[in-house]
């Protein structure tokens, strides 16, 4: 499978060259485009990565979802909804998207997965990550930016077997173009800011593949990715096109910081809220 890495410090201007290069467009399809947003837009998809996948889907009905939390502030923060005014297209809080159950074929964990309906809807899922050291995961690319198509309170719970659970969920979701932005990447924890200017942008049509070449751009070495071994991601045969891996390789450091243990501890307790919770209305 081709996975092209691009170099370049300019967002929109790269993703328009890599995407040139992949020789993507698209047109009259349903498009539901997963980006990553946070309350900081160190760790979140650039809004102009975005903007330049819109220039190449003609005639498209597109839905942007995202994970933005009670007040919505992420896609603002972030300038979505210039992208709104400018395409036309809906944005999507997706912990408030209908809710679909899907079944899970070969499982190591889950069965069923309750999912945003909007995520199995598209006849294309465009994924756009952002390149990241993850606390629980190691790495988080295209392949667990995923992981936001489950509602919220679900996926507090599984964040503990996220390994298990992208195994099981990657055989629910599709993944037509997956694109990871690595103009600024992120280090040590995916919620934290602590930038690495690693000037890349990689795509393929594989999210695996994207998101082993990605691995590596970080100085990770995938078998230590558990998820990645689950998905037998040395199955696949990767071709490079483009810039070379050791020539714009930075080596992030996945140290946990104080901040880590604090927002896991808070999790844990909400995790143990919840299970109490769902106790005493099975006893009620």
């Amino acid at each position: 499978m081709k996975v092209y890495i691009l170099g370049g410090n300019n967002p929109y201007n790269t993703t328009k060259k890599l995407l040139d290069k992949m020789n993507f467009s698209l047109s009259n399809k349903k498009v539901f485009i997963k980006t990553n947003v946070h309350p900081n837009k160190t760790v979140s998809t650039d809004v102009n990565v975005i903007r330049a996948i819109l220039e190449k889907l003609k005639d498209c009905d597109i839905i942007i979802g995202g994970n933005v939390g009670i007040t919505g502030r992420p896609f603002k923060i972030n300038n979505y909804y210039g992208l709104k005014e400018e395409f036309g297209v809906k944005l999507l809080d997706l912990d408030k998207d209908d809710i679909v159950i899907k079944k899970v074929r070969d499982p190591i964990r889950y069965k069923e997965f309750p999912v945003a309906k909007s995520s199995v809807d598209a006849d294309y899922v465009i994924n756009v990550a952002k390149l990241k050291i993850h606390s629980h995961a190691k790495v988080t690319m295209c392949l667990k930016n995923l992981f936001g198509c489950i509602p919220g309170r679900i996926r507090l719970t599984i964040r503990p077997f996220i390994n298990d659970a992208i195994h099981d969920y990657m055989q629910i979701f599709r993944s037509d173009l997956n694109i990871i932005d690595g103009i600024i990447g992120n280090q040590n924890d995916e919620g934290i800011p602590h930038p690495v200017r690693s000037n890349i942008m990689i795509g393929g049509y594989d999210a695996i593949c994207v998101d082993v070449v990605g691995t590596k751009c970080m100085g990770v070495d995938p078998e230590e990715v558990e998820y990645l071994k689950l998905l037998n991601y040395d199955s696949r045969k990767i071709e490079v096109i483009g810039e070379k891996i050791e020539d714009v390789l930075r080596c992030y450091s996945r140290r946990k910081l104080p901040m880590t243990y604090i927002r896991c501890f808070v999790e844990d307790c909400l995790r143990l809220a919840i299970r109490l919770n769902l106790l005493s209305k099975r006893h009620n």
